[in-house]
């Protein structure tokens, strides 16, 4: 597929994102902080519309009291 990319930067840190040229969805994205340069995130393997259970995004509270977020 083709892709295109472009790099967002400021001072404290640097992003590079890949779009798919078609669908305009993410297909990579790469991410370094200035706080911690020999450090480099790589995000790829998007999933998009994907079904996923409602109890994942509860804000009540678990059965022994603790509350998710």
């Amino acid at each position: 597929r083709q892709v295109v990319g472009f790099r967002i930067s400021s001072p404290a840190a640097v992003f590079d994102v890949w779009g798919d040229r078609k669908t305009g969805l993410p297909a990579r994205v790469e991410f370094t902080a200035a706080a911690v340069p020999d450090v480099k995130v790589t995000m790829s393997d998007f999933a998009f519309n994907v079904d996923m259970d409602e109890s994942l995004f509860s804000m009540a509270e678990s059965a022994t009291g603790e509350k998710s977020c």
